[in-house]
């Protein structure tokens, strides 16, 4: 399946938030957040967001990397609006960081696409936290 087509997939599956929880970020614009986002399937996410123009906040470990897909994401998406985070999810206390970064950008997490992070085998039980 190409990647346009899980994206077009992922897009339609958006949940709608709830009133309560927007009334905590009333100050705040929506974004989708993309972890994994500077390269591959979280890209193509990220791109396929920013044709809609939604705000894209696209998360990856390196910012070289990041801010390249934002470039790319921008020339091809001028009406939307492309900001970067560099954040290593594995490591302790990232959720807290990525959301206040996106809370400095002036946002709230509105969509999380949650795309990075690699695949283990054998029994669930037996894996390191």
């Amino acid at each position: 399946m190409p990647l346009t087509a899980i994206a077009n997939y992922i897009v339609s599956r958006r949940a709608q938030p709830k009133p309560e929880r927007i009334a905590e970020v009333a100050h705040l614009g929506p974004a989708v957040v993309v972890t994994g986002g500077s390269r591959g399937i979280g890209k193509a996410l990220a791109a396929r967001f920013a044709q809609d123009r939604h705000t894209v906040v696209l998360v990856a470990r390196g910012q070289e990397q990041l801010t390249k897909a934002a470039n790319e994401i921008k020339m091809a998406h001028p009406a939307a609006r492309i900001e970067t985070v560099a954040c290593d999810i594995t490591q302790d206390g990232a959720a807290e960081h990525l959301k206040a970064a996106v809370s400095e950008l002036g946002c709230y997490i509105d969509i999380l696409v949650n795309n990075a992070g690699l695949g283990l085998a054998g029994v669930f039980l037996k894996h390191d936290a």
